[in-house]
């Protein structure tokens, strides 16, 4: 999947997030969206998702060199971000098997193999985790779904150290020939990006 901004402007009640945005993210590529906390990362990650739209400028979205309209992108895409909610009642693998009944499985992986990584409790709801165990989790949807694209936002929030190796291990075993961009304000969650965008750079009030 081949995604390219053209001149993009967001603003909320008059004040400009950012303007003049160009950029391409090609297929099976991993790309950071970097800056200080309210510069546009997250609106910007929701744009590409489809969830908002831009004031002005245009996004464009190709796949095996089909153009794709922006109504279409849900099935191609999954997203993690700490301010998402989950289903709290369900339990971890309830909540598997809902989210799997709209989605496809990522090379048909099953429950278990999924939390032998995660190693997260299936007995109790969703509400009991930690913040740490609920990112676990949101990562989990996005990585062993099949997607063409992953939009990752501050995806190591509310991680302690063996979190984050637990998202590196993620990111470079499931993240091959997918479209990851990773919308972070943490310099160490951008591994091995080809590109980082700083959106700072494009904030003209």
């Amino acid at each position: 999947m081949l995604i390219e901004l053209n001149l993009l402007e967001k603003s909320y009640h008059k004040k400009i997030i950012f303007r003049n945005l160009s950029a391409k993210f090609e297929s099976g590529g991993r790309y950071g969206i970097a800056g200080h906390n309210g510069s546009g990362k997250s609106t910007l990650l929701k744009i590409l998702a489809g969830f908002i739209t831009p004031n002005s400028g245009s996004i464009s979205y190709s796949f095996e060199g089909n153009s794709r309209p922006v109504e279409s992108i849900f099935e191609h895409i999954t997203y993690a971000a700490p301010y998402l909610d989950l289903p709290v009642d369900l339990s971890f693998y309830e909540l598997l098997d809902f989210h799997f009944s709209i989605k496809q499985r990522y090379k048909s992986i099953s429950n278990k193999a999924i939390n032998e990584s995660l190693q997260l409790p299936t007995d109790i709801p969703i509400r009991q985790f930690s913040s740490g165990m609920l990112q676990r989790v949101k990562l989990a949807l996005a990585f062993f779904t099949a997607s063409e694209i992953i939009l990752l936002d501050e995806p190591t929030e509310t991680l302690d150290e063996q979190g984050f190796q637990l998202y590196r291990y993620l990111l470079e075993t499931y993240s091959r020939q997918r479209t990851t961009i990773i919308a972070s304000n943490k310099e160490k969650d951008f591994i091995d990006c080809i590109s980082i965008l700083k959106v700072n750079s494009y904030l003209n009030p």
